[in-house]
């Protein structure tokens, strides 16, 4: 890179930088989940992947935001995870029935 193009990379980078901080920074939640669960693990590729269910309530609250309303839901997963050496990979898709 040249040298006179540092500078507006630099500004670039820290506009960037602060939009994507302002977008997330807005929505703020905690939550609760409980759950059972049903996996079942196997020697894979030299390392190990599990699948199974995962099942449970999960409680929103201290929602800023309508995207994360505060309340419960039930919560239906399938869950898919290998892992191989130090890198693991997890999948996961769900219901939410409020």
């Amino acid at each position: 890179m040249k040298e006179k193009y540092l500078p507006n990379s630099m500004l670039a980078a820290a506009i960037l930088f602060f939009c994507s901080q302002n977008a997330f920074a807005e929505i703020r939640y905690k939550t609760n989940f409980i759950a059972k669960t049903d996996f079942q693990s196997v020697d894979w590729n030299g390392g190990k992947a599990t699948v199974g269910t995962l099942k449970g309530v999960l409680e929103t609250y201290g929602s800023n935001d309508s995207k994360a309303p505060n309340g419960q839901s039930i919560q239906n997963c399938a869950l898919k995870s290998v892992r191989v050496g130090d890198a693991t990979e997890i999948h996961a898709n769900c219901t939410a029935t409020d």
